[in-house]
């Protein structure tokens, strides 16, 4: 027997028997059916209900209203939730009437809405208001909450706009919509209840309650606000089940109409070479780069190893086009021929909730047709030894997995430079071996220009045909040699200790 299950059942049946008690105690002191009703005349008046075909057309119609705010509430809080955590300005000029329409009492909307609308429109325009402005603050949240990370990830890899918004921001608001719906449900059941009281439509459960309460059949008051309670309760929950149980990892992948090639043809033999000129970087308020430059060049895979910190990221970041130049980063990066690039990041920056499949083929989508784009996408799915993984969740993936379907991403994407920032570095040595021996195995059927940041000289040594060293501060420039002309991995080691 589970007693950590079996505890807070016992505990939730005991405060009701205690609320239980203290009602029956205080109705046979006050001795008044009018002022509080013993509890099992209000069951009985419960019961009641069900046998009066009124009270289902009451439900039906509460109901109907009900879910017209709620949908209306959601599509505006979405659209309006959207805007505001994309837009500042747009925030700050629906702030004040958010506020507003928070801090107005319900009553004061419903009576004003009294002179605006007809009666029975009147609670579901008053649930509207009370639940759109709770939606929209937790969607604009939502928005403000998304990786600045993954959209860099999407910048490099061309994502539309469309794609953005689809597959990164709408990933990171999902959790605060679903709050905010589930909560909204439960305000509008309560909301629409109460327009009914002041308004008195034909038909409704605030209807039935305002008769209740003109003929003093206290019983049947408490009776049908039991009823709403219950209501209330049982579709939150069952919208609860539903957003919970939806899942958007079978979404079709699609992307801009008439895909083509963009960059020129992928998997081209001739890769660009780098050059970085007069490259001046401060962040954080320290200087990294002053007057540097250095070139990489085509098809070598290079290492690029200096002290953690220092600005081996940031440098990688500015050749990818992730760091914009302003007054504190400045400089040129010159590519002997068109360049397409693609980054394997230290931490991966693959859509979680989204297959393996999925997150290969969203870049692509932009550059194919769809048929080639999933065909190509297999391949290097295949490639990775990840076939058997394609339609899994990346969430589902080892850390070495997750690695793979990296690399299938940026071989698929067809580029001719590639960035790698440690990216075996959270790997066990098998994991990082295996890897290795596949990374050769693609880059020997589909040579790129690789840049390769590690601290693992196994690592450099196993992969890289040359290999730059930069310390200082500013960094600058220390080694700048084959792999091949050190006499093995020691002397690579003792000369890079050397120079940081």
């Amino acid at each position: 027997m589970d007693l950590k299950r079996i505890k807070p059942a016992v505990i939730f049946i005991l405060s009701l028997l205690i609320i239980l008690f203290i009602w029956q105690a205080l109705s046979f002191i006050v001795k008044s059916e009018l002022i509080l009703p013993d509890f099992f005349t209000v069951v009985k008046s419960f019961a009641g209900l069900f046998e009066d075909k009124t009270f289902y057309l009451a439900v039906g119609a509460s109901f109907c209203r009900v879910l017209a705010a709620f949908f209306l509430s959601a599509a505006v809080g979405l659209a309006l939730g959207v805007l505001c955590g994309l837009s500042r300005e747009i925030q700050q000029l629906l702030n004040f009437p958010i506020s507003f329409i928070r801090s107005t009492p319900v009553v004061s909307l419903i009576l004003i809405a009294v002179f605006w609308f007809r009666t029975t429109t009147i609670p579901v325009f008053a649930a509207f208001l009370m639940a759109t402005p709770v939606i929209i603050s937790s969607v604009s949240q939502g928005i403000m909450n998304t990786s600045p990370k993954l959209l860099d990830m999407a910048q490099v890899y061309g994502f539309s706009k469309k794609q953005k918004l689809l597959y990164i921001y709408f990933d990171s608001l999902r959790p605060f919509f679903t709050g905010s719906l589930i909560s909204s449900f439960g305000m509008c059941w309560k909301v629409v209840a109460a327009g009914e009281v002041l308004v008195f439509p034909r038909q409704g459960l605030g209807t039935l309650l305002q008769s209740a309460r003109i003929h003093l059949e206290t019983q049947r008051v408490m009776a049908l606000t039991a009823c709403i309670v219950v209501l209330s309760f049982i579709f939150e929950r069952v919208l609860a089940f539903l957003l919970t149980h939806i899942h958007f990892s079978s979404a079709k992948i699609r992307g801009r109409t008439g895909n083509l090639i963009q960059h020129g043809e992928a998997g081209e033999p001739e890769c660009p070479a780098i050059t970085v000129k007069n490259l001046f970087m401060e962040r954080g308020g320290k200087v990294l780069y002053r007057d540097f430059e250095t070139k990489f060049e085509s098809s070598s895979v290079t290492a690029l190893i200096a002290s953690s910190g220092t600005g081996k990221t940031s440098l990688l970041d500015y050749i990818s086009s992730i760091l914009k130049t302003d007054d504190k980063i400045n400089g040129t990066v010159e590519f002997d021929r068109q360049p397409e690039i693609a980054y394997i990041f230290q931490d991966g920056r693959l859509l979680e909730n989204l297959t393996v499949l999925q997150n290969v083929m969203i870049p692509l989508v932009n550059k194919f047709d769809e048929a080639t784009a999933k065909k190509r996408a297999g391949t290097f799915i295949n490639k990775c030894g990840l076939s058997e993984k394609a339609q899994s969740p990346v969430k589902n993936l080892s850390g070495g997995q997750k690695q793979r379907a990296c690399l299938a991403r940026s071989f698929a994407y067809g580029c001719n430079i590639l960035l790698m920032d440690e990216p075996f570095n959270s790997l066990d040595l098998p994991s990082k071996i295996n890897l290795i021996q596949l990374l050769k195995s693609l880059l020997k059927d589909d040579p790129k220009t690789v840049i390769f940041v590690s601290h693992n000289i196994r690592e450099i040594s196993l992969l890289c045909d040359k290999v730059k060293v930069l310390s200082g501060s500013p960094l600058t420039q220390k080694v700048n040699s084959n792999t091949a002309d050190f006499d093995g991995v020691d002397a690579l080691e003792r000369a890079v200790l050397q120079n940081l």
